[in-house]
């Protein structure tokens, strides 16, 4: 009996890996693959290669392409999940199976995992608000004309005084503070892990010498940037960005715009964030061309880029004074 189970084992075996053809097979493959990739897949939209990384990442839409071309329909499995609504705290590692479409026969599959623990789930960039309209335009005046605290309006605000010690200003938490609507959240914690489930499927297929994993954003020093991979900041929180106003005119109260730099300083801090995808990668933000901004917001399906572009055009608009 023994010998008859190594003789259809040794059998199977010699079935299964045939490499009598192998090398052709695999540069047949090879051609394939990047056929496709040169022709199906589009730059900046399916895929992108992030400043100071050497692959090109694979994005949920390129992903998408993939499973389409070999006929495949993912099937998510939430195989852990953590909801603590008190903590509060919520993780789940979510499984995408790519099926046959038609069928429920496997070809591959991928784990994806996120957490609210996450940086840009945990933590938001918190700034003074005026408690007169509630806008985040509060800027310090300068001592020679007369100090206190303004509520800009060329930042969206409505022009309130308030002295130096008023604790209505002063009294406000501001910087890297825990996000408090992270309940609101939730549902994009478990899009997030099945996203990150499917790219990770998607290159099961062959594709993991082409690219690698999709790049997460996160926050770091109040700027929104891109690693390999999602990296807790350290929880030091970071050095407050100057709130000090350039020298105003003493008989125009500070509502003039007071100059492209300063005001962009004012919105970003010291690091301006530089665009991760497309023909304007490796460009600051705020050297995108509008027409672009709106194009990129309602087709590009990066979320990093896009949490980037909406951030960019809410600072054009504060400006502009049209929000």
């Amino acid at each position: 009996m023994a010998e008859n189970n190594a003789a259809i084992a040794t059998i199977s075996k010699r079935e299964i890996v045939q490499w009598d053809g192998a090398v052709a097979r695999a540069a047949e493959a090879k051609r394939e693959r990047d056929e496709f990739i040169r022709t199906i897949l589009v730059d900046g939209v399916d895929y992108g290669v992030i400043p100071g990384s050497q692959k090109k990442c694979l994005y949920k839409a390129g992903a998408e392409k993939v499973g389409d071309a070999f006929n495949l329909w993912p099937d998510y499995i939430i195989e852990k999940q953590v909801e603590d609504w008190d903590k509060p705290l919520f993780y789940y590692q979510v499984r995408c199976y790519l099926k046959v479409r038609g069928s429920d026969a496997v070809v591959c599959s991928g784990m994806g995992s996120c957490n609210s623990m996450e940086a840009k789930y945990r933590w938001r960039d918190s700034k003074r608000v005026c408690p007169e309209c509630g806008a985040e335009a509060i800027i310090k005046g300068k001592d020679a004309y007369g100090g206190g605290w303004l509520c800009w309006k060329k930042q969206g605000g409505c022009g309130a005084k308030f002295i130096d010690e008023a604790q209505e200003i002063i009294g406000q938490k501001t910087g890297r503070v825990p996000n408090p609507d992270i309940y609101d959240q939730v549902n994009t914690i478990l899009k997030m892990a099945k996203k990150r489930a499917r790219v990770a499927a998607a290159l099961d297929l062959g594709l993991s010498d082409q690219f690698t994993q999709d790049m997460e954003e996160h926050v770091e020093n109040g700027t929104m940037v891109v690693e390999a991979k999602t990296i807790e900041p350290d929880p030091k929180p970071p050095e407050p960005v100057s709130e000090t106003a350039p020298d105003p005119s003493p008989s125009d109260d500070t509502t003039d715009y007071p100059g492209e730099d300063w005001e962009v300083k004012n919105w970003y801090g010291d690091s301006i964030p530089v665009y991760p995808i497309g023909k304007h990668r490796g460009k600051a933000v705020t050297q995108l061309p509008e027409q672009y901004i709106e194009w990129g917001l309602q087709n590009i399906d990066n979320d990093s880029a896009k949490a980037m572009l909406t951030k960019e055009l809410e600072r054009r608009r504060a400006r502009d004074g049209s929000m």
